[in-house]
């Protein structure tokens, strides 16, 4: 049965330490961080980047459901509205391997999505395309995917270093999702 269970600590403090224990009791690939996305409580101005890559990543995994995870958390960051289901749905990119697809087309939906092309992707939002090799940091996920193509086929598709360069891991398909934060200053919103 695929679960998810939701860890509420009274402070960041304290929910850090219990997220740390817990990943040393179950392991870190099934408990996940959802923090507040601001440096400081109700400085809206204050956005901390790599949380919001840990949000949209609890949010990306919640909406495919299809594994156990625990999330630890805490008030302040639940108080903060969070994109919709439908709309994340709708805004979400799943590439997979076999699939035909044009490097073109992929192109356009991440420019849709506010993703800069630049020549060597090294934060969330950002893509580079060399000849059948597309370099995606989608906000999904804390390391870039590299997409390589055959024609217009996936051939595979890998987790990679951003330092060193090389992969860390082989997988089936990724999701590629935009910046849910910058979208919730145009879209409907709701609690988590």
């Amino acid at each position: 049965i695929h679960k998810t269970n939701l860890l509420i600590l009274s402070d960041k403090e304290e929910a850090a330490y219990f997220l740390n224990d817990l990943e040393n009791l179950i392991g870190e690939h099934n408990v996940l961080f959802f923090p507040a996305s601001y440096r400081m409580p109700y400085e809206h101005e204050e956005i901390e980047n790599s949380n919001i890559l840990l949000r949209a990543e609890v949010l990306n995994k919640i909406n495919t459901g299809n594994q156990h995870i625990c999330i630890v958390t805490y008030p302040e960051a639940l108080t903060e509205k969070v994109i919709t289901k439908t709309l994340l749905t709708k805004n979400t990119l799943e590439l997979k391997q076999g699939e035909k697809i044009t490097i073109d087309f992929i192109a356009d939906v991440l420019n849709e999505y506010d993703f800069s092309r630049v020549d060597y992707v090294v934060e969330p939002g950002q893509y580079s395309i060399r000849g059948g090799i597309v370099d995606i940091f989608s906000f999904s996920n804390s390391n870039p995917y590299r997409v390589e193509f055959l024609g217009n086929e996936v051939d595979s598709i890998r987790n990679f270093d951003l330092v060193s360069q090389l992969s860390l891991q082989k997988v089936a398909y990724c999701t590629i999702i935009p910046n849910v934060q910058t979208m919730l200053l145009k879209e409907s919103r709701q609690t988590f």
